[in-house]
């Protein structure tokens, strides 16, 4: 019998009559020979059996050698992969990297990811938006969130995440056309606003100098700060002079690390006015600071920048302490705004201050407080035609 080329395996009749065909893989972990075999009755059978063995086993080999891969029809789980590695990271902000990944890995692969991208229909994608509306929700942490649903926000996040991955996949010739395109995105759900009154958020003052962090909340109540902006403040940003606060960065936790980072929209870069009191509160709490201090509000701990987490949980112990609602820190911002419009404070003042892209969006945000404005704004010009109303009416009467 001729020697078989190298590479080409073995072929053999066993002794119950069966041909098999033997390929050599290469060594295992623990340095023993590793082979594959295949059996048919047939001897051709065999040997078309062994050459796709052979094939599988020079593309694997091909796969190893490459330091990159050519997917040609990948899933949507292994193409996300791709897409975050080779077209986020090093173009997009590591906390908008971050978030991507954690909507892929939460909310898309285990629904969708195992679809081959040439398989995915407008259809599909269609069901899958509305299935994790009604059912996505992983846990529920407060009373107002959806039992088994997400909000139709974070929905949107998920579509926007999921058209950027495919639009890239269309670009790159992958697929013809994207499934994602003009997805039906569900309404806003019903869902109170939840802020605190007046009353409220002077008990939460007095509960926060007893706690001694009153300027901080004095500051965010004032200001309607995002959490991260406050905590990334420096002295530096401290104009007590003329009563400013200069607002460019936010802290944020990227890959478990505390590092500051400037906002994503031009709009949260912003020179802010502060009170009177205000800003004689941030003086004395820097005289008592060790000289030197560069952050307004550094951990205790550590001296660089507090972890956003744990203001949270004390932010939770002095609403407990004080008998508050069970609200969010960032409710506070939304607490700030509502007094600020019930007080009369400007719409586009007010959306200066929050760092908003327009008013349109800070009077949507706060339709309950934008519709008493409007009440009392009626109040007010009956009140100025009030005389003449009165004349009528009584004429009217006389008449009669």
């Amino acid at each position: 019998m001729a020697k078989r080329a190298k590479g080409t395996g073995t072929l053999r009749k066993r002794t119950d009559g069966r041909w098999e065909g033997r390929i050599y893989l290469g060594k295992d972990e623990n340095g023993k020979n590793k082979y594959k075999t295949v059996t048919s009755l047939k001897k051709t059978e065999c040997q078309k059996k062994l050459d796709k063995l052979i094939e599988e086993k020079e593309k694997s080999v091909n796969i190893q050698a490459c330091r990159y891969t050519d997917c040609q029809n990948p899933t949507l789980e292994e193409w996300n992969s791709i897409w975050i590695e080779n077209y986020c990271k090093g173009y997009l902000k590591p906390k908008t990297v971050s978030g991507y990944e954690s909507i892929i890995k939460c909310y898309i692969n285990p629904y969708i990811g195992k679809y081959r991208l040439s398989d995915l229909t407008k259809l599909i994608c269609q069901q899958y938006i509305m299935d994790v509306y009604e059912n996505g929700r992983i846990n529920a942490k407060r009373p107002s969130d959806i039992a088994d649903g997400l909000s139709s926000r974070t929905v949107k996040s998920i579509k926007i995440v999921l058209h950027a991955s495919l639009q890239k996949a269309v670009d790159e010739d992958i697929i013809y056309k994207n499934p994602a395109n003009k997805l039906n995105l569900p309404k806003d759900r019903e869902k109170g606003m939840q802020t605190l009154t007046k009353e409220e958020s002077n008990r939460l003052l007095e509960e926060a100098f007893n706690s001694g962090c009153f300027e901080f909340y004095y500051l965010e109540l004032t200001t309607g700060m995002r959490l991260g902006e406050i905590l990334a403040l420096e002295w530096s940003d401290l104009d007590a002079k003329n009563r400013t606060l200069y607002i460019n960065k936010q802290v944020q936790r990227i890959n478990g690390i505390l590092q500051s980072e400037t906002p994503k929209t031009k709009e949260s870069i912003r020179t802010i006015a502060i009170s009177k009191d205000c800003a004689k509160s941030l003086e004395r709490l820097k005289e008592t600071q060790a000289r030197g201090t560069k952050l307004m509000f550094p951990s205790p701990e550590t001296g660089t920048y507090r972890d956003q987490n744990a203001v949270t949980r004390k932010f939770k112990r002095m609403l407990k302490r004080a008998n508050l609602p069970n609200i969010r820190f960032h409710d506070l911002r939304h607490t700030c705004a509502t007094i600020a419009l019930e007080e009369g404070v400007d719409i586009k003042a007010l959306s200066s201050m929050l760092g908003h892209a327009d008013c349109a969006f800070t009077m949507n945000t706060y339709v309950h407080a934008t519709k008493k404005i409007k009440t009392t704004a009626a109040d007010k010009m009956e009140s100025a035609f009030e005389i003449g109303f009165e004349s009528v009416m009584n004429a009217q009467t006389y008449l009669k």
